[in-house]
């Protein structure tokens, strides 16, 4: 029974393990995983070339899976011989990750193995050679307390900072491409690694920087901060050394200074060359003679050299201090006298005069001056301290018996948009300002009764904005000057007056161009036991017998029969027919439009073969605008349309005939317009017939006539038009 249960056992554990397969790159990855499988995660694994055999129950198959396919990935997987501590493997996780796109994926510190993933090659294996020095440094370090990482500084070659870490810090300096590894106790470590970050953050300001060695006789602070003062450059001192960082122009004249120290140095007595060499910085006016004064003090045996920095408006003493005092005093002189010199000079060619009436107020005369001069000239003779942040440039003419400080500069603030400004005594000018448009922020308001549009228009002519309320009368205006609303208002008055309006009297006539004859035609007949009178108005018959009258009795009596006729002519001519008089009044320069007729419809047939109705519109219509000028008259736009209806054989849309007319003039009050000469010609066909007999079939066309008439007729419109009060 023991046997059974042992051979359960054994049945059931090799029952519940499987096996996988896995192709890897190489033999030697395969090997490796295969290690890491067995060693850390107790998982039965065996390689043969780059094949991989698994072996191990779901759970753990699972995950030797998961662990084996993040090598079989896309990714390039490097393995390292060697492990790292916590704090030195996120340094460099960090590092690598950054410059090289690589993943620390596991830092095996029981196998003595890192595990590295790239997405090519070249990255990959930059990234291992970095941490392989990494590795290689730290190890070298025994007894070394701290080992960091710190980025590389692209501007300066290690070289240059492992000499400035080095020496302003108790540390070791390495360099790779992507990092510096510095080493040494905590607390210098720390220090170096904060005047790394110090020089990166003002490299990353600036563009360049330079190492100077400093000559033992200079005070290496004094020079400092005349190199801050006048090449506005920022310094660092490492020792002997100087960093100095800023603009490139910023560093060479920097560089120039320091040789100008240099050179000032070396003219040094031999006895005094023991002496300290130091340094002033005087103000320099762009004007000042500096070799001249370099020249002046050489011929009083003072030996210093005499820099200037035109650009920077300073300029640089330097020697030792006994001469450099002495420097100092004969310039301040030396300026005196040339101020005196250039002001006698420039009195020859002022433009403008400045004469001090009493301690606050002056008189000025200038003519084409530059204003920044008169400014000057003002303010030295009140005794004002002046500063200008902006100089300006344009001319000026002014004659002003008296003036005082205060009215002179509103008088330049007001035309020229400078503005003064005092600070601790000071007047400062600063540049011109904006005037501001103070029409945008004025408001009109009107209260105008007619004619918005046109008021509108008036004042968007000017440039001015305007909101109207036609509700209540009012029209809102903004952004025009005084000047501006003087003319508007002249103007408005007359715009916003009532239009006038036109009383609009006319009559349409049709005239017959063609004389009309009226006739009366009359005829007696007699037959035997028949009597028969006819006219143009009727029949009379007269017998006896007349229901046997027939056809054969009538033809047999005709032979005996006897006829008497009379005829009656009247003659008329120009018949006129007034077809409308119609009377209308409208405003100036609106339309009015008269129609008397009807509308007609009849049906058509869209594309679709859907029925709409249309309109035909026969009648009279008259459209009239009229506009009344200043000189009293009129001017008249007309047009009119008599139309009738008309229909067209085999067509079942409606047609129309019209005259139209369409004419602009100039009358005068209460004239008439006449528009004629629209002939229309109409033909009618008029029949004459005896009544009865003209009738008869085949006999009838002996006692009928026809006749074809033609008519013209010419449309006739006569327009009054008249000026009435509103």
């Amino acid at each position: 029974r023991a046997i059974s249960l042992v051979k359960y056992i054994v049945d059931s554990v090799t029952i519940a393990k499987k096996s996988r397969v896995f192709f890897l790159k190489d033999a030697e990855l395969a090997e490796r995983v295969g290690k890491i499988l067995n060693e850390i995660y107790g998982i039965e694994a065996v390689s043969v070339e780059n094949v991989l055999r698994v072996s191990a129950v779901e759970k753990d198959l699972i995950k030797a899976a998961n662990f084996v396919n993040f090598f079989a990935r896309d990714r390039i997987t490097k393995i390292l011989d060697f492990p790292l501590g916590e704090e030195l493997a996120e340094d460099v996780k960090t590092l690598v990750k950054t410059r090289f796109d690589v993943n620390v994926e596991a830092n095996l510190k029981s196998l003595g193995m890192m595990i590295l993933s790239g997405k090519d090659e070249d990255s990959l294996q930059q990234a291992v050679e970095v941490v392989e020095k990494i590795v290689s440094n730290v190890l070298a370090q025994e007894g070394v307390q701290v080992v960091r990482l710190v980025g590389v500084i692209d501007q300066i070659p290690l070289e240059d900072i492992k000499s400035i870490v080095e020496r302003m810090h108790e540390v070791e300096l390495e360099g790779t491409s992507v990092c510096y590894i510095i080493s040494g106790d905590e607390k210098s470590v720390e220090e170096a690694i904060q005047t790394v970050e110090r020089l990166r953050a003002s490299l990353k300001r600036e563009s360049t920087y330079v190492l100077e060695k400093i000559s033992p006789e200079f005070d290496p602070e004094q020079i400092s901060q005349i190199l801050m003062r006048v090449a506005e450059v920022e310094v660092m001192k490492v020792g002997d050394f100087l960093v100095i960082y800023g603009e490139s122009n910023q560093v060479d004249n920097a560089e120039k200074v320091l040789q100008d120290l240099k050179e000032a140095s070396q003219k040094a007595q031999p006895q005094e060359a023991s002496q300290e060499i130091v340094a002033q910085v005087v103000e320099y006016e762009e004007d000042f003679p500096a070799d001249e004064f370099q020249d002046f003090l050489v011929s009083r045996g003072i030996t210093v050299k005499v820099s200037a920095y035109p650009k920077l408006g300073v300029a640089v003493i330097a020697g030792i201090e006994v001469q450099v005092k002495e420097a100092l005093s004969l310039y301040e002189d030396f300026k005196e006298r040339l101020s005196s010199a250039k002001l006698e000079e420039a009195a020859e060619e002022m433009t403008f005069v400045v004469k001090i009436i009493d301690e606050t107020t002056v008189s000025i005369q200038a003519t084409e001056a530059p204003l920044k001069e008169v400014i000057v000239a003002v303010s030295k003779a009140l005794e004002i301290p002046i500063v200008f942040v902006v100089s300006p440039q344009e001319k000026i003419t002014m004659d002003i018996a008296k003036t005082d400080w205060k009215h002179f500069t509103e008088i330049i603030t007001q035309n020229y948009g400078y503005s003064f400004e005092e600070s601790d005594g000071i007047t400062i000018v600063l540049r011109p300002q904006p005037v501001p448009d103070v029409s945008q922020q004025v408001r009109y308001v009107y209260r105008i009764p007619h004619n918005f549009e046109q008021v509108k228009a008036l004042v968007e002519f000017y440039g001015g904005t305007v909101y109207v309320d036609d509700t209540n009368d009012l029209v809102v205006v903004t952004g025009i000057t005084e000047k501006v609303k003087e003319e508007v208002d002249r103007l408005m008055s007359e715009v916003s007056e009532p239009l006038k309006q036109v009383e609009i009297e006319s009559r349409i006539v049709d005239e017959s161009l063609i004389d009309k004859i009226a006739r009366r035609l009359s005829l007696d007949v007699e037959l035997p036991g028949l009597n028969v009178g006819t006219s143009s108005s009727g029949l009379n018959l007269t017998t006896s017998v007349i229901d046997l009258i027939d056809y054969q009795t009538l033809l047999s009596a005709i032979p005996s029969a006897t006829v008497t006729a009379s005829a009656n002519v009247t003659d008329s001519d120009n018949i006129l027919n007034l077809l409308a008089s119609p009377r209308i009044v409208t405003t100036s320069g609106k339309e009015a439009r008269i129609f008397i007729g009807e509308r007609m419809p009849y049906e058509v047939e869209d594309q679709e073969g859907n029925v709409k109705i249309m309109f035909v519109e026969p009648g009279i219509e008259l459209r009239i605008t009229p506009v009344v000028r200043t000189d009293g008259t009129i001017e008249l736009t007309v047009y009119t349309k008599v139309s009738e209806p008309k229909s067209y054989p085999d067509v079942t849309v409606k047609g129309e005939t019209t005259r139209e007319a369409q004419t602009s003039v100039i009358v005068k009050n209460g004239s008439t317009l006449v528009i004629g000469g629209l002939i229309r010609e109409t033909k009618e066909v008029e029949e004459t017939k005896i009544p009865f007999l003209g009738d008869l079939p085949f006999l009838g066309q002996f006692f009928r006539t026809k006749k074809d008439d033609v008519d013209k007729r010419n449309l006739l419109i006569f327009i009054t038009a008249r000026v009435i009060e509103p």
